[in-house]
């Protein structure tokens, strides 16, 4: 009983933490294109 309490609560914890995991690239890959674009916005403004 105890063991698969434990090996339950541990698949929980690897699901939420690879949820998370995710989120969070997906969170940076996004903030990553926004800084690109305002990089780009900002070189052109400067060009011009």
């Amino acid at each position: 009983m105890e063991i698969r309490e434990n090996s339950s609560l541990r698949l929980l914890l690897m699901r939420s933490t690879a949820l998370l995991l995710k989120e969070t690239l997906r969170e940076r890959a996004s903030y990553g294109r926004r800084l690109q674009s305002d990089r780009s916005a900002y070189f052109q403004s400067q060009i011009r």
